[in-house]
């Protein structure tokens, strides 16, 4: 039972109260309300301030740092997740390098594959190039010629 802090209830028993002469819980809620009204203070102290725009530097921004990042390992993949990469596609197999020099001098050039067909080949190309069609008609007949000799070539040294 605390010292002196005794008093009766409306059954007459005496029951046990905290003594509060000592003033500590006063103290407490006091510095309590003096900082509620501090931040209340500084809210609207905020609110009456105008943003304040500062100018960017002159100085150029520092580029971001480069960044190690390792490549994933290809055998954490399992067959339910795998994903087709350019590794996994088949690779077309060239045939040779068409070159156009046009008569202001101008060379484009173009790779032919061995599933390539000659017919849309020459009308794409010819087309890039504003050929006309008799010259469409002329590419198509020597890519023919230069598939066939280079499928032979293949072929003689398997």
């Amino acid at each position: 039972m605390a010292s002196g802090g005794s008093s009766c209830d409306s059954s007459g028993e005496k029951t046990a109260k905290l003594d509060m002469s000592h003033g500590f819980v006063h103290h407490i809620r006091r510095n309590q309300k003096s900082r509620d009204n501090y931040d209340k203070e500084q809210k609207a102290k905020q609110g009456q301030r105008k943003p304040r725009h500062t100018q960017a530097s002159v100085r150029p921004k520092k580029p971001d740092q480069m960044v190690y990042r390792p490549r994933a390992k290809r055998d954490t993949h399992t067959d339910s997740q795998k994903t087709s990469t350019s590794d996994d596609l088949p690779r077309r197999k060239a045939l040779f390098r068409l070159e156009y020099e046009a008569k202001n001098g101008d060379v484009t050039d173009i790779i032919i594959y061995e599933e390539d067909d000659p017919r849309l080949v020459a009308e794409r190309f010819g087309t890039q190039l504003g050929l006309s069609n008799e010259l469409k008609d002329a590419l198509y007949i020597h890519l023919v010629d230069e598939i066939k000799k280079s499928k032979h070539l293949l072929a003689d040294k398997k």
